[in-house]
């Protein structure tokens, strides 16, 4: 589709900013430093207290998904499918809260 709606210059030009543009993000990357155990730990533990709210939002959502998608299709609510959504919902909000508070600091 875009092939009959760009002609070949623009397509070039579009490849070409995109390649210096890649280059540029590469090239002005922040230097990585060593870095000590502790700095690491910490690090790790951000990372991981991150991930674990982003479960627990993904379990807060995950039932709005169902019931959009049942909706927009014009379904029933079936109660398998219920129940399923549902335990991976408690199932998500339990491994972010216990993820986040596993790495909470010290």
């Amino acid at each position: 589709m875009i092939a009959a709606f760009l002609p070949d210059n623009v397509k070039l030009i579009l490849l070409g900013v995109l390649v210096l543009g890649a280059g540029l993000v590469w090239a002005l990357r922040l230097p990585r430093g060593a870095v000590d155990a502790a700095e690491q730990a910490r690090r790790r533990r951000a990372g991981d207290r991150n991930a674990g709210l982003e479960i627990a939002l993904l379990g807060l959502v995950l039932p709005f998904i169902y019931i959009a998608a049942t909706v927009m299709m014009f379904n029933d609510f079936k109660p398998l499918p219920t129940v399923l959504v549902a335990a991976s919902s408690a199932g998500c909000i339990a491994l972010g809260v216990w993820l986040y508070a596993r790495n909470r600091e010290p």
